[in-house]
């Protein structure tokens, strides 16, 4: 299934529900679309605040359901225990930008059970952001209280980390709830963690903080989930009302610093099996240049 989309699409981000394609049945639960042994990949037009100035790149979505260890959070390949085996929607976000000569590149894993009843939290993430002065590299994995930090970095001022953090909601597992089920999503008056990115890009540790979370509906096909924090950081993802819920675009903002991204393309795709060189040209249904890892 393949979906193209303009920016013009979004002109006045008055997104509707257009993004059905026309000959592919609706899905009709969450197996449905994501049992198919497909992942899906979705290609953002990304305006990245960086230093002050928006810098124009892509962003990635990808999504792909998989099995994956509960007590050694790491994917299930081997299945020597049932017990422990259990179905995670798995996110890979990509960000990649950049920033005057050099390059900016932001990657995430995001490991979120399916079944919210038996596995309400987030079992891990991961996030690396790399630029041509270092890199940097975290990790979430959850304990019985909240989440266990490490992380490691050439800054001096970072450096090795390793820590507890108190259970709340993470930013980062928004995403994925959103496509789970949009139920699980907390309103109201909530304690959540601050997307990595976020954190990482302003050398700021991971922290717990109050923030008011909003689920409205910004026309019949279409959906908005808004974090505002306490701090004055403001975050937010649109999304078709309808399954699979497809992300149509996020945004955070920080004063006037602005990040969006806008979604131009999406399709399903066993993408593991397309790594030969001949597959290079398929990169283009999803917006994307063969060769072409850090321009739009």
């Amino acid at each position: 299934m393949l979906i193209r989309l303009t920016c013009a699409s979004f002109a006045a981000l008055g997104i509707t529900a257009m993004f059905q394609d026309p000959a592919a049945p609706a899905p009709r639960s969450y197996s449905d679309y994501w049992d198919r042994g497909q992942a899906e990949i979705a290609r953002y037009e990304l305006s990245q605040s960086r230093y002050g100035q928006p810098r124009d790149g892509h962003a990635l979505l990808v999504f792909v359901a998989e099995d994956f260890r509960r007590d050694t959070q790491v994917k299930d390949e081997r299945y020597a225990d049932p017990r422990q085996s259990v179905r995670v929607l798995k996110l890979n976000r990509i960000q990649r930008f950049t920033t005057g000569i050099y390059d900016y590149s932001l990657m995430q894993s995001v490991f979120t059970p399916v079944d919210g009843e038996r596995d309400p939290h987030t079992l891990k993430t991961t996030t690396s952001v790399q630029d041509w002065c270092g890199h940097v590299w975290s990790q979430r994995n959850r304990t019985a209280d909240g989440y266990r930090i490490t992380g490691h970095s050439y800054f001096e001022s970072e450096g090795e980390e390793s820590r507890e953090i108190l259970s709340a909601t993470l930013e980062d597992e928004l995403f994925s709830l959103v496509r789970i089920d949009p139920t699980r999503l907390p309103t109201g008056q909530v304690r959540m963690i601050p997307g990595s990115f976020d954190s990482r890009l302003r050398h700021r540790p991971d922290r717990v903080e109050k923030a008011t979370a909003s689920l409205t509906n910004v026309d019949d096909g279409t959906r908005r989930y808004t974090v505002e924090y306490a701090s004055g950081r403001t975050f937010s993802i649109t999304f078709e009302a309808a399954l699979p819920r497809g992300i149509l675009a996020f945004r955070e903002a920080v004063g006037r610093q602005v990040t969006e991204a806008r979604r131009t393309h999406v399709e399903q795709s066993a993408y593991w099996n397309k790594s030969g060189n001949s597959h290079a040209a398929s990169r283009a249904s999803i917006g994307l240049e063969p060769g072409d890892i850090g321009r739009r």
